[in-house]
C-alpha cells in the first residue's frame, strides 16, 4: 500500500461504516486511504472519530468497514444491474389474452407483472404488479396460511411494451437511493 493517509496518526483502522457505493464509470478515481488511482467503485466510509467521509476502493473498505459484506453486495449489484436489465425482456411470456407477463416465485413471495394496452390512450401500454406474501399462523387450532396481497398499477403509460417492461425493471430492481439503508441494516 502506498503512503496516502493510511499511516496518518490517530486515524481509525477499524469500525468504519460504509454508507454508499458509487460506480464512477471509469477505473480512474483515487482511494483517499491508500492512494490507489485505479478505483472505479468508490465506497463512502464514515466513522465517529473522523469528521466527514472517506472515499476508498473495495480493498480498503474491506479492511476498514464493519459492514463490508453489505458494501460488497451493493457493489456486486451495481456491476450486475446493467446485464440483468439487458436480459429482462427475454424473461417475459405472452398470455392467452395477448398481454405480456412475468412471474417471479420465491416462496413465501409471488409476483405477477403484466403489461397491457392502455384503454385511455390508443397504442400505449401500462403495467400492473401483484405481490403476494404467504405466511403461516397458528391460532391454537392448527396452522393456517394467510396471504397478504398488494396491487400496483402504473400511473403513466408507455409508448411500447419494451419501454413498460424496463419501467417495471427500474421500479423493482433499481435501488440507488436505498443503498444507505441496505448498508446500515445489511443487504
Amino acid at each position: 500500500m502506498g503512503k496516502f493517509i493510511w499511516n496518518k496518526q490517530g486515524l481509525p483502522h477499524k469500525g468504519w461504516a460504509c454508507v454508499n457505493v458509487i460506480d464512477t464509470g471509469y477505473a480512474s478515481s483515487k482511494c483517499e486511504m491508500c492512494g490507489n488511482g485505479t478505483v472505479r467503485y468508490l465506497h463512502y466510509l464514515e466513522h465517529d472519530e473522523f469528521d466527514g467521509q472517506l472515499k476508498v476502493g473495495s480493498e480498503c473498505s474491506q479492511k476498514l468497514a464493519e459492514n463490508y459484506s453489505s458494501a460488497s453486495s451493493v457493489e456486486d449489484y451495481i456491476k450486475r444491474y446493467p446485464k440483468e436489465k439487458e436480459k429482462w425482456p427475454a424473461k417475459w411470456k405472452k398470455s392467452k389474452k395477448g398481454n405480456t407477463y412475468f412471474v417471479e416465485n420465491e416462496y413465501p413471495r409471488e409476483r405477477l407483472v403484466t403489461v397491457f394496452p392502455d384503454k385511455q390512450n390508443c397504442g400505449r401500454f401500462k403495467y400492473s404488479i401483484i405481490d403476494k406474501e404467504y405466511s403461516t399462523i397458528d391460532y391454537g387450532e392448527g396452522p393456517e396460511q394467510e396471504i397478504d396481497e398488494r396491487k400496483q398499477f402504473s400511473k403513466e403509460s408507455y409508448s411500447s411494451i419494451i419501454e413498460a417492461q424496463f419501467a417495471v425493471f427500474d421500479k423493482l430492481y433499481s435501488k440507488p437511493k436505498k443503498y444507505a439503508k441496505y448498508l446500515m441494516q445489511g443487504f
